[in-house]
């Protein structure tokens, strides 16, 4: 389901989004979807603000429909190894 969700509600206040990385705005919305009983969410990019209120778009997943899990690296097929430098 996609919906509009208070900026604090993501982030912790409200906020301009665009002032925080998005990193914040996937675990902000994964820790909101789980708060609120769903298996996770991510953002969708969308933010606005209406009369003051910042909101942020977000993708909830049903329960039913998804399950959280966690993947290794090698289960991703991820390098083992990384080079000096940060490279693959």
């Amino acid at each position: 389901s996609w919906q509009d969700v208070p900026v604090a509600s993501i982030l912790g206040s409200n906020i301009d989004p665009t002032t925080r990385p998005l990193e914040n705005w996937f675990t902000g919305a994964h820790d909101w979807a789980v708060m609120n009983g769903l298996p996770g969410a991510m953002p969708n990019g969308h933010y606005a603000n209406y009369g003051g209120n910042w909101v942020v778009g977000v993708f909830s997943f049903n329960a039913g429909f998804a399950q959280w899990r966690d993947l290794t690296a090698t289960e991703l097929k991820y390098p083992v190894n990384l080079k000096v430098g940060g490279s693959w």
